[in-house]
């Protein structure tokens, strides 16, 4: 575990490069999922995460209709990592809280809607 973890900043650029290379939406769901993953194993400083591409990533992609799921998980383990060290994490997020600011009406309208309407309204 200790090795794989030293290799993490490795693993995080390959992904920020793979993800800068491409304009698939299946190759960013992917890339997106396995930063996730990583971001559940590893441990990130303060400054590698508030300056990570693949938070950019994810919340750009926070209200795409095939990958708002997993840069919305993205989105929660980072505030996870955050929980509590805010001094430590505060410019991370200067960056997330914004954009979580920014798409709270259309949650709010989306929750007030039936679940199938809401749904439909989301796939658009």
């Amino acid at each position: 575990r200790d090795r794989l973890c030293a290799s993490a900043h490795k693993v995080f650029t390959v992904l920020a490069s793979a993800s800068q290379a491409t304009d698939d939406t299946g190759a960013c769901k992917r890339i997106l999922e396995c930063y996730l993953r990583w971001l559940k194993f590893a441990s990130m400083s303060a400054q590698e995460l508030e300056h990570s591409p693949l938070l950019a990533v994810a919340l750009r992609s926070v209200e795409h209709p095939l990958l708002s799921d997993v840069a919305a998980e993205v989105i929660v383990e980072t505030l996870k990592i955050c929980a509590g060290r805010m001094q430590e994490f505060g410019g991370v997020l200067q960056k997330v809280v914004p954009r979580i600011v920014g798409i709270a009406p259309q949650f709010v309208a989306l929750l007030q809607l039936p679940a199938e309407q809401a749904q439909s309204q989301q796939e658009v």
